[in-house]
């Protein structure tokens, strides 16, 4: 079974949780709603225009697991300079297996 939720949050100029810690998250995507600010984001509250990693005014970004991406971590992020919200679709699924390169299910 697959689950999709979507949300927005929204982003100051001081770190904020914008996904929590789930592994059954199986797929992760951002986009920035913004037409004019840049969001950083990054493992954990520390995130800073300094040391996240941008996303550019209306730009998104996905994550998959089986991409080799880390989906069940949550994620922290921070605007530069004014408030933005940033759109959060997520895939969730009960009976996800990675299988290696080479072996059979």
């Amino acid at each position: 079974m697959v689950s999709l939720v979507e949300r927005v949050a929204i982003l100051h100029t001081t770190p904020t949780r914008i996904i929590g810690y789930d592994p059954k998250r199986t797929a992760l995507g951002l986009t920035n709603l913004d037409g004019a600010n840049a969001i950083w984001f990054g493992a954990d509250r520390s995130v800073s225009v300094a040391t996240g990693y941008p996303l550019k005014a209306g730009a998104g970004r996905d994550f998959n697991v089986g991409l080799g991406d880390e989906t069940e971590l949550e994620l922290w992020a921070i605007a530069e300079t004014a408030t933005v919200n940033v759109a959060i679709l997520v895939q969730r699924s009960k009976r996800w297996k990675l299988v290696k390169e080479g072996t059979e299910e």
